[in-house]
């Protein structure tokens, strides 16, 4: 089986975009994240769908809908060099679904949909990695809705 596990190594903006781009949806416990001032490094984990390999997913069409399942990853978000670090969470549900990375005057806002960020500030730029861990017996779906009378 070939899995396709995501690895993504963070030496600037471009890079730290890219990997927030893949982790876009991912749920995220604070819990789950350690920042560790010895060694200016914020780790995290996140529950994200693992679209990578197709050979993983699988397709179900029925007369109005389609139906795609794919699995799902756990993730490793690791910053490194931070100078400084703050959470706001506004509404203290616990469980997050990652939005975004904005980048404002030399600090990345991680935004969740649910009313949290949190703002990294790195010594220089950005540097750290994303890494799939590995798949989880989970599986996610989605629908969507097809033209029975349009031909293929």
């Amino acid at each position: 089986m070939n899995t396709n596990l995501v690895t993504i190594d963070i030496w600037d903006e471009t890079s730290l975009l890219k990997a927030c781009d893949i982790l876009h949806d991912a749920r995220f416990d604070p819990s789950n994240a350690k920042f560790d001032v010895q060694t200016a490094t914020w780790r995290a984990a996140f529950i994200r769908e693992f679209f990578e390999d197709p050979s993983l997913m699988s397709e179900r069409s029925g007369i109005i809908f389609t139906t795609f399942t794919y699995p799902m990853a756990e993730s490793v978000l690791e910053l490194r060099g931070i100078t400084d670090l703050k959470t706001s969470d506004r509404s203290n549900i616990g469980v997050y679904n990652f939005n975004e990375c904005q980048v404002s005057r030399g600090k990345y806002g991680l935004l969740f949909c649910e009313s949290m960020e949190i703002v990294v500030t790195f010594g220089e730029k950005p540097s750290g990695s994303l890494r799939d861990i590995r798949l989880l017996d989970e599986h996610r779906s989605y629908c969507v809705w097809r033209n029975p009378f349009r031909r293929r």
